[in-house]
């Protein structure tokens, strides 16, 4: 088993190295910046690297490259854990001058291409893999995302929302910095996958990391 949830780093520098092995001599495959979100692998579930965490960095910031978490979509490496911060130690927003809101919509076929496999099962949609759904059909969709700050409202472009399924208004947001961070797990019961957004003070979409990770 694999368990992995959404983590950033807070430093000094406001980076920190991401290393090929877990030692402070290994060769540097990248970095991270604070406010960058990427995956930490648990210890408990996986092999213990003493003060050091594996980590899946994101190559796109929007994770729109499928469900596949691979060299072709993840850098694999690893970062010393006095860097690393889960997702939920971040300290939550609890202001009213940012908000983000879902409207929802039960799933339709209208107006969509459907791929299945030779079992029946959907595997595409739109000619995207999707989340929220185990290849059966999603019940809901996402109709709009909107993000408000202060008095304007900013809505979420539709490429960011075509591909998560059975999404609902339950998610905890975070504060770095100058960063809102909006995070959830959504699932339809056996599709399970994490969700987190990330904007400035502007309501700009900075990063969109998604991915099923169990």
């Amino acid at each position: 088993m694999l368990t992995a949830q959404s983590a950033t780093i807070v430093d000094s520098d406001g980076w920190t190295n991401v290393r090929v092995k877990p030692s402070k001599d290994s060769e540097v495959t990248t970095r991270v910046n604070q406010g960058e979100f990427f995956f930490w692998i648990d210890p408990e579930y996986n092999h213990d690297f003493g003060d050091w965490i594996e980590v899946l960095i994101p190559k796109n910031r929007f994770t729109t490259s499928g469900r596949s978490i691979d060299s072709n979509t993840f850098v694999r490496g690893f970062i010393h854990k006095s860097r690393v911060v889960p997702v939920e130690k971040v300290e939550s927003y609890t202001g009213d001058h940012f908000t983000f809101k879902y409207t929802l919509e039960p799933f339709s076929t209208s107006g969509k291409r459907i791929d299945f496999d030779e079992r029946g099962e959907i595997i595409r949609i739109n000619g995207r893999a999707f989340f929220g759904s185990d290849m059966e059909s999603p019940y809901v969709q996402t109709a709009k995302a909107e993000v408000t700050i202060g008095e304007k409202t900013i809505p979420i472009h539709d490429i960011f929302l075509e591909d998560i399924y059975e999404c609902d208004n339950d998610f905890e947001i975070y504060k770095l910095d100058n960063l809102f961070i909006v995070h959830q797990w959504n699932s339809d019961g056996a599709g399970a996958y994490e969700l987190t957004w990330v904007f400035n003070e502007q309501g700009e979409l900075l990063q969109r990391l998604v991915g099923t990770i169990i």
